[in-house]
């Protein structure tokens, strides 16, 4: 009834340097994929931030209120961590 199919010559059974290979590529493409997925998430939150102080900065009957220290400090942490998370993906494809 059913046939059994075989692949000749038998596969190894230990990895090739062709399989760590792309090993190495694939664990190298998560990695990339991962920073470029955390560095998206940090500049559309950058993005949203100051867009969010441009329209109270620029709307000066803003139901909000005035701009305070704290807003600018909030975008400052955003920026920062924005620029570190960019660093250290640059560092870590360098490698």
């Amino acid at each position: 009834m059913g046939h059994t199919y075989r692949t000749e010559p038998d596969p190894p059974e230990e990895p090739t340097e062709q399989s760590d290979a792309d090993a190495r590529e694939t664990a190298e493409a998560l990695r990339n994929g991962a920073w470029i997925a955390i560095s998206s998430v940090f500049g559309l939150a950058l993005f949203v931030v100051a867009l969010i102080q441009l329209t109270r900065v620029l709307t000066p009957s803003s139901p909000y209120g005035s701009t305070t220290l704290i807003d600018w400090l909030l975008l400052g942490v955003i920026a920062l961590a924005f620029v570190v998370v960019l660093t250290i993906g640059r560092w870590e494809r360098a490698d």
